[in-house]
């Protein structure tokens, strides 16, 4: 009687032990799920309902994006030159003209051909600005390029605010899924 006690005792803790892997294994391939998802651009709600277990650990933000998926860095970077033009045009028509004849002439052509920067470049004026946020985007840099646009003049963040808010709905989530993954290493 007491070595089949020992032996029950020994079945259950194996049984738990490979309940806890299987578990474990299973958290493991939703969170690869969801982080493909986000790769992807596709909608990832079916792999949060496999994290039913760990709701409290999911961010409000991550929940809000599963049903639609969230944009990729791709997307945002092939939107980025079209707004980067409107933010410009904003930029200009509600700056302070320069004083020097020149330079007035080149920014009347400037913003009459859309001419922007596209290498990245110093300085502090709208161009510039948006010059590093666009390498940064095409970089895959979401967080470095939104860091970027926070030194862009009102008008031309206003302009850009859609783009803003899907880069940082992609952030957010990326953000969101990293923290969970590493909570779910410890647990």
């Amino acid at each position: 009687k007491a070595d089949l006690a020992e032996l029950s005792v020994v079945v259950e803790m194996m049984q738990q032990e490979t309940k806890s892997a299987t578990h474990q294994s299973l958290t493991h391939g939703t969170i690869s799920q969801v982080i493909g998802a986000l790769e992807s651009g596709a909608p990832f709600a079916f792999a949060i309902a496999g994290l039913q277990d760990f709701e409290n650990l999911l961010s409000p933000a991550l929940v809000a994006a599963a049903p639609y998926g969230v944009p990729t860095a791709d997307v945002l970077a092939r939107a980025f030159p079209e707004q980067s033009r409107t933010a410009l045009i904003a930029a200009r028509t509600t700056g302070t003209p320069q004083v020097s004849g020149s330079n007035r002439v080149g920014d009347f052509l400037r913003s009459q051909l859309g001419m922007r920067s596209i290498t990245p470049r110093a300085g502090n004026d709208p161009d510039a600005v948006l010059s590093r946020a666009e390498a940064a985007i095409r970089a895959g840099q979401v967080s470095n390029a939104l860091s970027a646009l926070t030194a862009l003049p009102e008008s031309a963040r206003t302009s850009m605010a859609e783009w803003i808010e899907q880069a940082e709905l992609r952030q957010a989530a990326q953000l969101a899924v990293a923290a969970l993954s590493q909570r779910l290493q410890k647990d």
